[in-house]
């Protein structure tokens, strides 16, 4: 039974990785990273009930000090993309696939960068869509056995108070 969870959970990340050259493991990383940090802050900021995983928002804080030095990675990353627009275009493209036009509509406020009528309007109606509601309730409820809360979990100790 095991490995048939395992076997599913796997085949989710890859149907959201939306990739097609990269390397997979980079865009799962990518994709686990910005959904960890908006769901990590939601519970901390009591917005979002807690995770089986996750016992109180205090827990929260502590693996969000352990994200934040891969999550500032990703968003440089990002944030180097948007001085070019057809980075930008590239980027709403995918987002859907990859989890992560929220983000990316977020990115472009916080950066004041304005797109065209219709590209805002086609951003706006992929956050909504099915394929992307689904796929981000899927990290939500996977999130516990992922391997970025795995990982996380094994640097927790060093961040609990004596």
């Amino acid at each position: 039974m095991k490995t048939f969870s395992v076997l599913i959970h796997l085949i989710f990340i890859g149907s959201c990785s939306g990739l097609h050259n990269p390397s997979p493991s980079d865009e799962i990383n990518i994709s686990e990273t910005l959904h960890a940090q908006e769901l990590l802050l939601n519970i901390k900021d009591k917005k979002t009930e807690t995770l089986p995983c996750i016992e109180d928002p205090e827990d929260a804080e502590i693996l969000l000090k352990i994200l934040d030095p891969q999550y500032e990675d990703v968003l440089d990353s990002y944030q180097a993309k948007l001085d070019d627009d057809t980075e930008i275009e590239k980027l709403i493209q995918n987002c859907e696939n990859d989890c992560t036009c929220s983000f990316i509509n977020s990115l472009l406020e916080e950066n004041e960068i304005k797109l065209e009528k219709t590209v805002k309007k086609d951003l706006i109606r992929k956050i909504s869509s099915k394929e992307f509601v689904t796929c981000s309730k899927e990290m939500t409820n996977n999130f516990c056995e992922s391997s970025l809360y795995k990982k996380m979990e094994k640097e927790k100790s060093e961040f609990r108070p004596d």
